[in-house]
């Protein structure tokens, strides 16, 4: 049994940036998206809502910037959310609310070790070792005690690949199921609504 601070760079856990280095005003609706807690969603970043700052106001901040292979945790709130970040994301900072993993790739598969944060077992520990009286959080030292059974590399590397196509065709699965929706709600809304059939006029009541 090993810990996530062991496999990780030195000083590879880091949180996000203070509120004084990183203020409400910065952010915009383009530039370059700051990942905030609400927007991690099962292993994955979302968009939908993320804020963004202009490329001028991240320049300080390139020791909170996210590359491929990192996991981000939120640190308060739902400690158990994380996001691994892949080659198709975009260019993110670590934002304030958050804490940044790098995982040493010589000792460990960072896809290997985000699918193992996501058994019950570690999701169960943050939870109970977070600290605070209102809302959960975490901290570096929280976080890098955090117990994980690592394999032999070439083992991690085969289980990651297999999940990890496991989780691509669940992803498209997805996009076609929305896809799908859209297409049907577009075709009913080019129905013409004048003259049409009424609901009672094409079903029947049982009795």
């Amino acid at each position: 049994m090993t810990t996530l601070g062991d496999i990780t760079i030195p000083k590879g856990i880091q949180t996000g940036p203070f509120g004084s280095q990183l203020h409400a005003s910065d952010y915009t609706t383009f530039g370059i998206g700051v990942v905030m807690p609400q927007d991690i969603g099962d292993n994955s970043v979302r968009y939908e809502n993320i804020a963004r700052i202009p490329d001028a106001t991240a320049k300080p901040l390139t020791k909170h910037s996210l590359q491929v292979g990192d996991i981000v945790f939120s640190r308060r709130g739902d400690v158990t959310r994380r996001a691994l970040i892949r080659s198709t994301d975009e260019h993110l900072l670590c934002g304030t609310g958050c804490l940044r993993v790098r995982i040493d790739d010589g000792v460990a598969d960072s896809r290997f070790v985000s699918y193992q944060l996501a058994l019950p077992q570690s999701k169960e520990w943050l939870t109970r070792h977070a600290v605070g009286a209102t809302m959960a959080n975490l901290n570096t030292t929280i976080l890098s005690s955090l117990p994980l059974d690592i394999p032999q590399l070439d083992d991690q590397h085969a289980i990651a690949e297999v999940l990890g196509a496991l989780d691509e065709k669940i992803a498209a699965n997805s996009r076609t199921m929305l896809i799908s929706q859209q297409l049907i709600m577009s075709m009913y809304q080019s129905l013409p609504t004048e003259g049409g059939a009424h609901l009672q006029d094409i079903t029947v009541v049982r009795k």
